[in-house]
């Protein structure tokens, strides 16, 4: 998983993944999508070397780290 992280920026993939699911919870996303598979089809246009495997991997990765987010108390 190292080094699938070390070929994209993160920061903006987890920041998108949070402006999907704010799109999702306002009603703008179709139904067949989620987040997740947003930040997929976003890793895989914007970074060319990835794989589709690479890239849904690397989304599920994504969801897991903003779920820790989600459960810190602020």
């Amino acid at each position: 998983m190292k080094d699938l992280t070390d070929r994209i920026n993160l920061s903006k993939c987890i920041n998108h993944f949070l402006q999907m699911r704010r799109v999702q919870k306002a009603g703008g996303l179709r139904k067949e999508l989620t987040p997740e598979t947003c930040v997929s089809m976003h890793i895989l246009f914007n970074y060319e070397n990835i794989t589709h495997l690479e890239a849904v991997v690397l989304a599920s990765h994504i969801k897991g780290i903003v779920r820790e987010l989600d459960n810190i108390p602020f």
